[in-house]
């Protein structure tokens, strides 16, 4: 963009980690699963995006049959989402790939869900998967993290910054479908990472507050030599350089247009107000 480094800014996306939360496991469970036909023994793979080549939906159904011959069985996979506009052949590519490699009645298509019902999923998923080609930010991830399930990405765009190796979740440098189920083995199957990764990835998600994002953004117009909001000025806030955590993200959520963009016009004016209630963002805005 030819921009000068030292005139740009860098704030993160939030997450709604009163939505995204694991304390909505113990209710959601049964019923979930009641709807999705799946066991309780069952472990759940999430996967949640639109249904589009992009997303790579299909690499998330071949590394379910990895796993089934890894391990002599599989969890169960929950593709949540709907088809991109033009995309259906894709949606339909993937049942005869899944039927081709014998795991279909391993795959559930769960299709577009609303916010509640989402959080609820990845409430109770064991893992979630991101293996899209390229994302802006990935803020899946993030509230996969909130909702204490780790989160296996490809190691690519923004999720190199949504995700935080070892503490969130693991990045996967290969496309190779055994890789990733390799990846997802070693969280299965050791009790005591998993629990540990569920912990830290709610504690990283809890910096990603739309609190701290709004307190960051007015940090940044206050820096530029005072600012007036809400008919105040503000102070001059001295914004310094955070760690690489986040970028900047056009969609507030999985593949739906932003609340505001859906008629929803209280939910900007609720993120807004939200500076107040926060003395300094946990993540300051990054300044390239």
């Amino acid at each position: 963009m030819h921009a000068p480094a030292d005139r740009v800014w860098v704030i993160p996306p939030g997450v709604d980690v009163d939505l995204f939360t694991p304390m909505r496991a113990d209710a959601a469970d049964s019923r979930v699963r009641g709807e999705l036909g799946i066991a309780l023994t069952r472990p759940i793979i999430a996967i949640v995006g639109r249904v589009q080549p992009l997303k790579d939906q299909e690499l998330a159904i071949r590394v379910l049959a990895e796993l089934h011959a890894l391990r002599g069985s599989a969890p169960v996979l929950v593709v949540a989402g709907e088809a991109t506009p033009g995309e259906d052949g894709y949606a339909s590519t993937l049942r005869s790939v899944a039927a081709e490699l014998g795991v279909l009645a391993e795959v559930r298509f769960a299709g577009a869900l609303s916010r509640e019902r989402l959080a609820d999923l990845l409430a109770i998923a064991t893992v979630t998967l991101v293996p899209s080609h390229s994302e802006t930010f990935g803020l899946v991830a993030l509230e996969s993290a909130a909702s204490g399930t780790p989160v296996i990405a490809f190691r690519g765009g923004g999720l190199v910054e949504s995700v935080s190796p070892g503490v969130s979740g693991l990045l996967v440098d290969s496309r190779d479908a055994r890789a990733w189920a390799q990846a997802t083995v070693s969280l299965l199957d050791d009790t005591a990472q998993l629990q540990r990764l569920s912990g830290n990835a709610r504690h990283y998600a809890e910096g990603f507050t739309w609190a701290a994002t709004a307190a960051a953004l007015i940090g940044v117009y206050a820096s530029l030599g005072g600012a007036y909001f809400g008919g105040q000025l503000i102070s001059t806030v001295r914004v310094g350089r955070r760690s690489p955590a986040a970028a900047a993200r056009s969609r507030s959520s999985w593949g739906r247009p932003a609340p505001h963009a859906r008629g929803d016009r209280s939910a900007p004016r609720r993120r807004l107000r939200s500076w107040r209630r926060a003395a300094a963002p946990k993540h300051p805005a990054q300044r390239r």
